[in-house]
């Protein structure tokens, strides 16, 4: 996370992506914890101008939410970060 947060999104996207993996074969797929490492990986994707894969990479969180909690989950809308 410091590495994005200091602008380095190129080195934060592949850790951003192996903690989703790794979260992924511990709490599964759609836990909260893998999902939010995807849309990290993602924003980092569009930070680097990325203009396919970022959206993509949120839809197929949005589908992961969706599948999860339904149209009415709140985890829908995008998380705000403090600071």
């Amino acid at each position: 996370m410091s590495r994005q947060l200091s602008g380095d999104h190129r080195s934060a996207l592949p850790e951003f992506e192996a903690l989703a993996d790794a979260y992924g074969r511990v709490r599964g797929p759609n836990s909260d914890e893998a999902l939010d490492c995807r849309a990290q990986a993602t924003r980092c994707c569009g930070e680097l101008c990325q203009v396919t894969e970022a959206p993509a990479g949120l839809n197929g969180v949005l589908d992961a939410v969706r599948a999860v909690d339904g149209d009415g989950s709140e985890n829908r809308s995008p998380r705000r970060r403090p600071g």
